[in-house]
């Protein structure tokens, strides 16, 4: 599988009004190199043209009015998920990360957090997760290179993660090897 032959596909299926389809290949572009400049472009192209007209206006003219600010054209940006059930298993779930975590990674550990049954091992994760979708523009004369971040998360400013990172339940520092960090976790959990 070749992401630039499906952001072509893509480009194509579009060109021709299969925005299903364009849709598609182009998600299967960005899942198999969402790094290639291409797929990210032909990725946001497929989900404008599905998107209606006048609220893609109505979104233009909100960002325009409020140009050089950040502006969130999520009207409610936090959900809340309730289950009717419960399951009794897994009783005790343990998630072992360390410094390499990162980006989505966190965001994964954050979710998983929200249940009590979680509990997280190691050391602090790498703490990049507050802004993201980092865009990167390179001078014209290929000195120096611009990132910007596409979107801000709404923790911001109460709940932070970048620069520390989020905290393990359970610290295992270097008197634990690595190695020995699923035996250490799972005498925790098998004790709880």
């Amino acid at each position: 599988d070749d992401a630039l032959a499906w952001a072509r596909l893509a480009e194509l299926r579009l060109s021709t009004g299969y925005l299903d389809e364009g849709l598609a290949a182009a998600e299967r572009a960005s899942a198999l190199d969402s790094g290639l400049a291409l797929t990210g472009t032909v990725k946001g192209y497929a989900y404008l043209m599905q998107i209606k007209l006048p609220q893609a206006r109505e979104s233009f003219d909100k960002l325009t009015v409020r140009g050089g600010e950040f502006v969130s054209l999520n009207e409610n940006p936090v959900t809340l998920i309730e289950y009717d059930q419960v399951y009794s298993y897994p009783k005790n779930v343990g998630i072992i990360m360390n410094g390499r975590n990162g980006s989505t990674d966190e965001q994964f550990l954050l979710a998983a957090k929200q249940s009590m049954k979680v509990k997280l091992f190691g050391t602090s994760t790498l703490g990049v997760l507050d802004v993201s979708n980092m865009y990167f523009v390179t001078s014209p004369c290929n000195e120096f290179e611009l990132g910007y971040s596409l979107s801000r998360s709404m923790r911001i400013p109460d709940f932070t993660i970048d620069e520390h990172g989020i905290q393990p339940d359970f610290y295992m520092d270097k008197g634990i090897h690595e190695y020995e960090w699923v035996e250490y976790a799972e005498r925790i959990l098998k004790a709880n």
